[in-house]
């Protein structure tokens, strides 16, 4: 019964390690007010000069995205779709699995080849649990199953410690890859565009991409 109990909590500290992961992946936005006015003054100036010079559009758009690595197009598009913001989390978490196609038409994000068949990517998703869940259960067995092994308390805690030290960075990556392959299909299968016009501007010698109406 006491193992069971155990057990039970282990699991309650899994899902809670899950989500606790989760956001620090996504990170929390301390200044959204600062955010919001720096968004709307750049697009509203994107919108007013067409003419904007390139690397000003490129550093605006990469200062919104918070990720320097990703190009103005990228940004462009992401901040088209409906819930720009949960749509930029998902492709920043899920940008390994990921490829933006800027001639693809309407759908501009696609997985990567390799990973666009389903089963590759349930394969992955299934490998990179269980290995999490197997390295989790190994670094609580201690404390677990410390009767069961015959370990007395003090014993039982310095190789729970030194399990955690050694394998639990393995269980953080699993747990991270899980997160990006759900944060990539979820963007995936979710490109809708904004009902109403986008704030966006014409860029010189470009037509654009798409309409922002369905």
């Amino acid at each position: 019964m006491e193992t069971l109990i155990k057990l039970g909590m282990l699991a309650v500290g899994t899902i809670g390690a899950a989500k606790l992961i989760l956001e620090l992946m996504l990170g929390k936005r301390g200044r959204m007010r600062e955010e919001y006015r720096f968004t709307r003054e750049f697009l509203q100036e994107l919108k007013a000069d067409p003419q904007m010079h390139p690397l000003a559009r490129e550093q605006g758009y990469k200062a919104i995205a918070g990720d320097a690595s990703m190009s103005a197009d990228e940004i462009e598009y992401l901040i088209s779709l409906t819930n720009p913001d949960k749509v930029m989390k998902n492709y920043v978490l899920g940008r390994k699995y990921l490829e933006h196609l800027p001639d693809a038409g309407a759908l501009q994000v696609n997985f990567k080849l390799k990973y666009r068949q389903t089963i590759a990517r349930k394969c992955r998703l299934a490998g990179f649990f269980l290995f999490y869940l197997g390295i989790t259960i190994l670094v609580f067995s201690p404390l677990i199953l410390s009767s069961s092994l015959q370990l007395s308390p003090n014993n039982g805690v310095m190789l729970f410690i030194a399990l955690f030290i050694t394998l639990w960075p393995y269980a953080y990556l699993s747990l991270r890859e899980t997160v990006r392959i759900r944060c990539a299909e979820k963007l995936v299968a979710n490109q809708e565009r904004h009902t109403g016009k986008l704030l966006t501007a014409e860029r010189p010698n470009s037509h654009r991409r798409g309409s922002s109406t369905e």
